[in-house]
């Protein structure tokens, strides 16, 4: 290995958290920032493949909290998610993008993205018109913790915003 890298392994770790499911890709994407304003970063973590009830591949994103992840010794994301959100529709693979202040009002909000988002047709004919145009979606940071591993919170129940790609696959 060249100097400037380590090879890390799991038997060093102080805390193991895996995701729930094969194929779920939890650990995909990382943010950390105080969700919940109490002084502490909450780990946020994707799993675009994650399954919301029968949404298969919905994506969920985690929230959870420092001091139930320093003490996770091999444990199920289920078993110390704080908060989960869950994308939209099956397919859509909800993952986090960013946590910031994007209002300047001192509060976070996030920032999730859904690249496989397919649109609602503008001409009344239902989801799927335009496939995988993507979506990305903005809502407090605070929200995320409205949901559990069991009842995730819906990302079209707790967004402020969406925008949506218009171009399939684009």
């Amino acid at each position: 290995l060249p100097a400037n890298t380590a090879t890390l392994t799991s038997s060093g770790a102080t805390a193991t958290i895996a995701g729930d499911n094969n194929g779920d890709g939890f650990g995909s994407c990382l943010e950390s920032c105080d969700l919940n304003a109490d002084g502490r970063p909450e780990l946020l973590v994707g799993a675009p493949g994650g399954d919301a009830g029968s949404r298969i591949n919905a994506g969920l994103v985690y929230a959870i909290e420092t001091s139930r992840m320093m003490s996770a010794v091999a444990q199920r994301v289920s078993d110390v998610a704080a908060g989960v959100v869950a994308g939209a529709n099956a397919g859509d693979a909800l993952q986090t993008v960013r946590a910031a202040d994007l209002d300047g009002d001192g509060s976070v909000e996030l920032v999730l993205g859904a690249h496989q988002f397919d649109p609602p047709d503008p001409n009344g004919g239902g989801t799927g018109h335009i496939e995988d145009a993507g979506a990305i979606y903005i809502a407090p940071a605070r929200s995320l913790f409205s949901g559990t591993p069991e009842d995730p919170a819906g990302v079209d129940d707790i967004a402020t915003a969406r925008i949506h790609g218009v171009d399939e696959r684009a």
